[in-house]
């Protein structure tokens, strides 16, 4: 966890250097190439480093809910267990292949921030956030469909404020992927994902 808090604050810090420059929410015709090429230099590194905190974070929150609703390895053949299992399991390899993929889609890597050398992209990264972004609304869903009495999803919800404010966030991040992967003023829209 201690690594996850290093690597949150580093994003942070991405966050707060695009606030200063170039700044949010401005349009791409309002920047020089210059600027929208380190806007995309910043959003391509802090996208590298959130998928490294967003593992580790998801796991360790399952991983808490197993040991909470299933203490002393319990009854694993409850339903709890092993959708808990599942959603750890394809977290960790669904945001593994999303980093090698975003990592692999230019050749040379530059290219995926400055489009003013010589280069060419094979996978739309574009396509990868949104991927992504229904992948995590998925996995926050499949918590809410697991066989508990409503009101001890309630009661979980109550413990775990953050799975319900997880699965908001979620479909807002989803419906701003989707704007943004589907826009050319990519320096706006990028600043609300």
């Amino acid at each position: 966890m201690l690594i996850s808090f290093v690597l949150c604050v580093t994003v942070n810090v991405f966050y707060l250097r695009l606030v200063r420059y170039p700044g949010w929410f401005i349009h791409i015709w309002d920047l020089t190439l210059g600027e929208y090429t380190e806007f995309l230099h910043l959003g391509v590194q802090s996208t590298y480093i959130f998928r490294g905190v967003y593992i580790p974070i998801k796991t360790a929150i399952l991983l808490e809910w197993i040991s909470i609703f299933i203490p002393d390895g319990g009854d694993r053949r409850r339903t709890f267990y092993w959708p808990c299992q599942f959603i750890l399991w394809a977290n960790l390899l669904f945001c593994t292949s999303e980093l090698f993929l975003v990592n692999l889609a230019c050749t040379p890597h530059e290219y995926a921030w400055n489009r003013t050398i010589k280069g060419h992209c094979t996978i739309d990264t574009g396509n990868t956030s949104l991927a992504a972004s229904v992948f995590a609304f998925t996995t926050d869903v499949i918590i809410w469909t697991l066989n508990m009495s409503w009101r001890r999803k309630a009661g979980v919800s109550v413990i775990f404020a953050l799975g319900l404010a997880a699965c908001t966030a979620s479909i807002i991040h989803l419906y701003y992927t989707v704007q943004r992967t589907t826009s050319f003023d990519l320096s706006y829209h990028l600043s609300s994902v």
